[in-house]
């Protein structure tokens, strides 16, 4: 009797044994939230955390969320040159789309967002100049132009071009009828990146 009992005891155990180690099993591999991943490529004055799941892309590879938004971004959606990315500030670009103001074949994103004073605008600018040039790029004078609301600036690279322009909508206008334009911000900016398309 005593042996019938040992028995049925250790039996007790082991089936405890196994549904704890399974519920634990379960719970790392199914129910636990995945680890967070800070992205913040976009901004490093702000980060973004994405969770780390992955997702297929048509031609077989896997790619992880990026962005401000967290996106998975398969590679033929990336529609720009690659030299671009990540796209400026912590802002919601749209989807590359043809560009309806350039004379070159190529995709253009934009972003809109409000700006404390008009000086705000040029670090769009700095930001791309700094990248650009140290990826090899150089800046072609014949896309360049500068006004009050608006700026553009060209750049090339073998035979791509990336032209980058803001364009303000002013705040508070001071300036008189037959003045030259003055306002004051705050002000709506929208930011463009036109590429054109990769050229071997």
């Amino acid at each position: 009797m005593k042996q019938v009992s040992t028995f049925w005891g250790i039996i007790i155990i082991v089936a405890v044994a196994v549904v704890l180690f399974g519920g634990c099993f379960a719970y790392q591999y199914f129910a636990k939230p995945q680890a967070p991943v800070i992205n913040d490529q976009q901004n490093p004055g702000e980060q973004v955390m994405c969770t780390m799941d992955a997702m297929e892309c048509p031609d077989g590879s896997y790619v992880g969320r990026t962005g401000p938004n967290c996106e998975f971004v398969c590679p033929e959606d990336k529609k720009l040159l690659n030299d671009v990315y990540p796209l400026f500030s912590n802002l919601e670009w749209s989807q590359p789309g043809p560009s309806p103001m350039q004379r070159l074949p190529g995709d253009e994103v934009t972003a809109t967002v409000q700006i404390a004073k008009n000086t705000d605008a040029r670090e769009f600018f700095n930001y791309y100049d700094k990248k650009l040039k140290a990826l090899g790029w150089t800046v072609d004078n014949s896309f360049s132009a500068d006004g009050v609301t608006g700026s553009y600036v060209g750049y090339k690279k073998d035979n791509n071009e990336v032209v980058l322009s803001y364009n303000i909508k002013p705040g508070k206008v001071t300036s008189g009828a037959n003045e030259p334009l003055q306002y004051t911000c705050p002000c709506d900016v929208t930011y463009t990146v036109f590429t054109t398309k990769i050229i071997k």
